[in-house]
């Protein structure tokens, strides 16, 4: 099973798929902002701390949403059809200076998966900070 999901996911029919997904990367940080920005204004009156979170959760948010859309360059470089996939993984390790174990498309694409849900998260949390501030 493990090696039918490999092939798939090395497809580039499934190449396309992710990197549509990680396009909307950017809009999760738009919104982000936006969310930041009001919640920021319904929290003035409040202490510190809870503007202190507010600022947490969307620098958090932020790194993580920008993440994806990163992923998403770099996953059309990985699906180009004449791209090495161990090429692609010494640039990256020459890049950053540290050793990258070679890994199969599912383990990149759980990667990204971990990313777009902990974005979606924090977007949620900001959404709670936010209607929190306004009551």
């Amino acid at each position: 099973m493990a090696e039918k999901t490999e092939k798939i996911l090395q497809s580039q029919t499934a190449g396309r798929v992710i990197v549509a997904v990680c396009g909307f990367g950017k809009w999760i940080a738009f919104v982000s902002a936006v969310v930041c920005v009001l919640s920021f204004l319904s929290n003035l009156k409040s202490d510190l701390l809870r503007i202190i979170l507010v600022v947490a959760v969307f620098l958090a948010t932020q790194i993580c949403a920008w993440r994806v859309y990163l992923d998403k360059f770099l996953f059309e470089i990985l699906y180009d059809k004449n791209m090495s996939v161990s090429h692609f993984d010494f640039a990256l390790y020459y890049l950053f200076g540290r050793q990258i174990k070679d890994k199969t498309y599912a383990e990149r694409w759980n990667g990204t998966r971990c990313l777009i849900y902990f974005a979606l998260l924090g977007l949620l949390l900001q959404c709670t900070l936010l209607l929190a501030g306004l009551f």
